[in-house]
């Protein structure tokens, strides 16, 4: 349906024709006479004090009783009308040859169902004979309206009547479809400042039916209780819903919520207010009505000012909608005082001015709505976009997600495909190892039979360093076959490079040399060192593969200050601190682009003879630790491979000495190795063998342990359920699990038995002494 504010407006097209066409009186030159109450109409004729009334076409207010006389003129006039719709007490005298002819009370309880004539003004019958020549009006009446008489016809005044009561007719007939307009509307958009706009509206042309006698004329004719109950509960009613609307209208909540409070009580005090006056007729209260209009209109006008300042449009409309309200209000105060001269604009200006305040906020209503539903379809439109982002930043992410699946799966396959290269060495290794323990073995127990003690101890001693190589040949291959997601940690870089020098020894011909330069000083990173390690072993594959099997791999690192480099593989630039890891060979070097060796499945090698995965492999392991590469063709013969990755402190261990640690384990063996390694280092160690044990001493003194290690398999319970137990009881006690099988413990079960660090068996004694050293330094 259409909202372009119609129906108002044609209000106040309708109300601008009747203020012109509605026919003005010539108003007759009146005398008056000052009087005290007991003034009588004999003494009052026979008076020499009358005085001319000039320079208005009023007295004015006045609230002291005045004698009003005026000349009949000798004409045709039947009837004599005061234009004053609303009067409180007066009384009229036809007077001919001073005597009295007829006489009229009006006004009082109930002064429009008392009016002589029914009109909209007070009108009194011209006896016809004998013609009165004068007529005497005693005012004794709080009201300032004291408009001068008119003389005319009865057909005058009856034509006058029906003019006056059509366009007033016309004005409310029109004022109510407007009403019905916005309530429909508002019944379809449910916004409130609709609501309170009808329930303003009503009360506004409610409250000008009772001044202009409409009312009381037409819908409550007989009824004087509701002529004085009317006036203040509508003024009231007024008063409240125009605070409630220009509260939804201009915002006021959102804008000056304190504001709105205040408005809140001065809408308690009207309804108060109102109440008073309707009970008792109070004066006092009846001037408090306009006062609050006043401070209502100092507290809202000045915050649309700011709004309408700001280009707020509504804000704008509303100061010129009730600036059109008060300048009407103020035409018809001053035409009341007698300050300026009556006319029939001036009579119609309170009509005038809501027409057009009323078509002024129903046309703003519209095109707050409109805006508002464009706002709307704007934020639809938004919501729209957003959602096919969203739906295309979901598919971005699927296709991510799947090229990491995919990075991964080519890191394995490659990494598969490096272990079979490297099998062959490592079986070569691995059986060197074996033939030395199984010679070392047979040697031992021959002289076993012989009692030779020295003999058997070195061989045994030979033995266990085989095993020893075993066992890290073991534990490199496991950790370069591992399959599992980044898991970062601070690592010791050198050693890590150190551990893949060895591993590329055991698996690389032996007519390629592997040298690996460690830094001067130790460095420290937070990196994955098996996937580190897989990057290093596919360089020097490829490297190995330059060099036709046959050269020198050298491995470096160092922590260069980078200033503009390009990645070769993602082509972005970088400057900064980094640690270099750099992997050189002596081979034929590279040609061509670069950017391209690092494209999966691009090979530079015979079909058959390379995968495309090796350097792909390389810079997904790098840049998935925020890294880098740089290659370039050495000056000499061969190329250069540098890895950047973030840089991380150097490491530095702090002894901690006195500190005692509770130990759990079930090996006897083991545990002695423990407590001695521990004792050595300056630990307290206090050894149980069984988790109840353990928590039997922790619970007598549980603030004497600094640090528990156990193992997780053991009689009577596990690991896991004992570090559960001692974390309920001390939370900051760092606990760590050394088990033969650590796969088997997942994070969760870490995380939630408060396990900072795990290590498989054999335990490294430098590993756990450093974790156990930062531990203990970081707690305390």
């Amino acid at each position: 349906m259409p909202r372009n504010g119609f129906a108002p407006f044609a209000t106040g097209l309708c109300l601008i024709f009747l203020s012109l066409a509605v026919r003005g009186h010539t108003p007759t030159s009146f005398e008056y006479l000052t009087s005290p109450d007991d003034h009588t109409l004999e003494r009052v004729i026979d008076a020499t004090a009358w005085q001319k009334q000039t320079g208005g076409d009023s007295l004015g207010y006045s609230n002291t009783t005045h004698w009003l006389r005026w000349q009949v003129p000798d004409d045709g006039s039947e009837v004599a009308i005061i234009h004053n719709s609303w009067l409180n007490d007066i009384e009229l005298f036809f007077v001919r040859d001073g005597e009295r002819l007829v006489s009229y009370r009006t006004g009082g309880a109930h002064p429009v169902s008392s009016r002589p004539i029914r009109h909209p003004e007070f009108a009194f019958s011209i006896p016809r004979s004998p013609r009165p020549d004068s007529v005497y009006v005693r005012h004794a009446t709080n009201s300032a309206l004291l408009y001068p008489m008119q003389f005319a016809t009865r057909d005058e005044l009856m034509q006058d009547n029906a003019q006056i009561h059509a366009w007033h007719g016309m004005y409310y007939g029109l004022g109510l479809i407007m009403l019905l307009y916005n309530l429909v509307i508002y019944r379809s958009v449910r916004d409130r400042a609709y609501l309170y706009f009808v329930a303003y509206a009503g009360a506004l042309m409610a409250y000008l039916a009772t001044s202009d006698g409409f009312a009381q004329l037409y819908v409550w004719p007989d009824s004087p209780g509701l002529q004085h109950s009317a006036p203040p509960l509508l003024m009231a009613a007024l008063l409240i819903f125009g605070i409630q609307f220009s509260i939804h209208f201009l915002e006021i909540r959102k804008h000056a919520p304190t504001l709105v409070r205040i408005l809140r009580i001065g809408q308690v005090a009207a309804a108060i207010n109102g109440a008073l006056v309707f009970a008792f007729q109070n004066a006092l209260n009846t001037l408090l009505e306009p006062v609050m209009v006043m401070v209502f209109g100092a507290l809202v006008v000045p915050f649309a000012a700011v709004r309408a300042i700001a280009g707020d449009v509504a804000a704008r409309v509303f100061l010129v909608a009730t600036g059109v309200m008060a300048i009407a209000g103020f035409v018809v105060a001053l035409t009341v005082l007698g300050w300026i001269p009556e006319t029939s604009m001036g009579r119609q200006a309170a009509w005038l001015g809501s027409a057009i305040e009323l078509s002024m906020l129903s046309l703003a209503l519209a095109w707050l709505l409109r805006r508002r539903e464009q706002d709307q379809q704007r934020l639809r439109t938004q919501s729209e976009s957003l959602q096919r982002r969203v739906k295309e930043l979901q598919t971005a992410t699927g296709l991510a997600e799947e090229h990491r699946q995919l990075q991964k799966a080519m890191q394995q396959a490659q990494k598969l495909k490096t272990i079979g290269q490297m099998a062959g060495g490592f079986a070569h290794d691995f059986n060197n190892i074996l033939a030395t323990i199984l010679g070392f073995a047979e040697l031992a127990l021959d002289t076993s039979k012989r009692a030779d003690k020295q003999k058997q101890t070195r061989y045994l001693e030979e033995i266990r360093l085989a095993g020893e190589r075993g066992a890290e040949l073991v534990k490199q291959l496991l950790t370069y076959s591992r399959g599992a997601a980044k898991e970062p940690r601070e690592i010791n870089l050198n050693e890590t490079l150190t551990q893949t020098g060895n591993l590329l020894r055991g698996s690389l011909p032996t007519t390629v040399t592997i040298n690996v330069h460690d830094a001067a000083e130790q460095i420290s990173c937070d990196l994955d060192p098996g996937q580190i390690q897989q990057a290093l072993v596919n360089l020097a594959l490829n490297a190995s593969d330059a060099m036709d099997q046959r050269g020198t791999i050298d491995i470096s690192v160092d922590q260069p200050e980078v200033d503009d480099l390009r990645c070769s593989s993602c082509g972005t630039r970088f400057a900064g601190s980094f640690v270099r890891i750099k992997v050189e060979d002596t081979g034929r070097g590279f040609t061509g682009n670069a950017h391209e060796l690092f494209t999966p499945f691009f090979t530079t090698k015979p079909i058959g003879h390379g995968s495309g995965l090796g350097l792909s492999v390389v810079h997904g392991i790098v840049h998935e630790h925020h890294g880098h590469l740089q290659l370039s063709n050495r000056s000499q013969r061969g190329a250069r491979c540098s890895i950047y990755l973030p840089t991380s402190h150097v490491s530095q261990t702090t002894p901690v000495v006195g500190k005692r640690i509770l130990l759990i384990e079930d090996d006897p063996s083991v545990a002695r190795y423990l407590e001695s390694l521990f004792g050595e280092n300056d630990f307290a160690v206090t050894s149980v063998r069984l988790p109840t044990q353990a928590l039997e001493q922790f619970m007598a003194k549980p603030d004497d342990f600094s640090l528990v290690i156990t193992d997780q398999i053991m009689p009577h319970g596990t690991g896991i359920e004992l570090a559960e137990d001692i974390h309920e009881l001390r939370p900051d006690l760092p606990v760590i699990m050394a088990t033969a099988n650590p796969r088997e413990i997942s994070e969760d079960d870490m995380l939630r038995a408060g396990i900072k660090a795990l290590f498989g068996k054999p335990i490294e004694s430098e590993l756990l002494l450093a974790k156990v050293r930062g531990l203990l330094s970081s707690h305390g």
